[in-house]
């Protein structure tokens, strides 16, 4: 069984943050990268929906950034997306359309002034809320 948490650098952290408040008032999506559980990159990713309600990336896209990510060497730990009015508990939607058990879900919410994240290990429409551990 997997370890329930993600170590995760508030550089790192600080940098997703400002990249989906520059994409406020719609969806940011991106996947975050590491080994061992430990976040060493993140990759945003185009909400191609521009909506503030859901995000979509195409094939094409995710196939090109895949592509880098495997010649890093390291792994997908998460899927990252945000709520910019909603609270970062994973909608309907979010948990029927994610794609691996293996990977987590991470959003984080713009709903109040300060930017709220949340780790969610998910299976077969269910979530299971995990631990972010942020380092220096």
């Amino acid at each position: 069984m997997k370890p329930k948490q993600l170590i995760l650098p508030l550089t790192i952290y600080n940098q997703i943050v400002e990249d989906c408040s520059n994409h406020l008032p719609y969806e940011s999506c991106g996947l975050v990268t590491g080994l061992n559980h430990r976040v060493n990159k993140f990759w945003p990713l185009e909400n191609e929906l521009k909506s503030s309600k859901r995000y979509f990336v195409s094939k094409q896209s995710l196939e090109a950034v895949m592509n880098e990510i495997t010649q890093t060497g390291e792994q997908v730990l998460a899927i990252y997306h945000t709520h910019p009015v909603t609270a970062p508990v994973p909608s309907y939607l979010d948990l029927k359309n994610h794609p691996d058990p293996f990977v987590y879900m991470m959003i984080i919410s713009f709903k109040l002034e300060t930017p709220l994240c949340k780790l969610y290990s998910v299976e077969n429409n269910r979530y299971m809320e995990c631990d972010i551990i942020f380092t220096t």
